[in-house]
């Protein structure tokens, strides 16, 4: 499941639409849902998202099956900035999968060229075809990917890693984070990386509320970033460490 899946069923019922009634134009799509035309023009072109109070009633009107009608409404209320509930990752599993592939393989579904297939993802993360099949098996396993009829699906939109209390285990994540960052900054071109640096004195006082308002700030920066088409992927790291 890809997050921006309801604006292909929005795209798609109105093709139908239209190729049953050569008159059927998008003001009449944005009649029959009961919404702006220019509303939903630009909903449709990633200019802007579904708004959670407009989900029911466009769901309603789009007379879905029950598998596309909770497809639509999930994906909607992820781009609506994460509002599914996320399901939890617990720490015998995160030790387990304690590899940054891991996720960024979980980010490929959301991508806008996204093909389910082994090789296609395995290529997509630059790694060997037998590796990437055997990161699918494990989280197949640990409950967070399903295979059905040979399609790969993740089982939820949105997960997260809670109450961390391994602190190795952590320590060993991000130390790969950083082995892979070390390597981007070496070979991607740099109109294509944001580099900072920052080296000063501090309140030891004040770590709580860093901690806090960089949590934030990844999670804005995220939503940003997930705005519209996405088509790369990509690493964001935020590390406070003593000098």
């Amino acid at each position: 499941m890809r997050k921006n899946q309801y604006r292909e069923i929005l795209k798609n019922t109105l093709v139908e639409r239209a190729t049953k009634n050569s008159s059927y134009s998008l003001r009449a799509f944005a009649r029959d849902l009961n919404l702006s035309v220019s509303y939903l023009s630009e909903v449709l072109t990633s200019k802007k998202m579904l708004k959670p109070k407009f989900i029911e009633q466009v769901k309603k009107n789009l007379k879905l099956n029950e598998t596309d009608a909770y497809i639509f409404e999930q994906s909607c209320l992820y781009e609506n900035n994460g509002k599914e509930t996320p399901t939890e990752i617990h720490d015998e599993d995160f030790n387990e999968i304690n590899d940054p592939l891991v996720f960024t393989l979980l980010s490929t579904f959301f991508l806008d060229d996204f093909e389910n297939s082994v090789q296609w993802i395995s290529n997509k993360l630059r790694i060997d075809k037998n590796k990437c099949d055997q990161l699918i098996q494990n989280l197949v396993k640990k409950n967070i990917l399903e295979i059905d009829n040979g399609e790969i699906s993740r089982k939820s939109l949105n997960f997260i890693v809670k109450n961390f209390s391994n602190p190795k285990k952590l320590r060993e994540f991000h130390q790969k984070c950083l082995h892979k960052i070390g390597y981007s900054i070496s070979y991607t071109p740099s109109d294509r990386i944001h580099l900072n640096h920052l080296s000063f004195a501090i309140n030891p006082e004040k770590l709580e509320q860093f901690r806090e308002r960089t949590d934030k700030y990844i999670d804005d920066v995220e939503k940003l970033m997930e705005t519209g088409p996405q088509k790369d992927l990509y690493n964001l790291g935020v590390y406070l460490t003593p000098f």
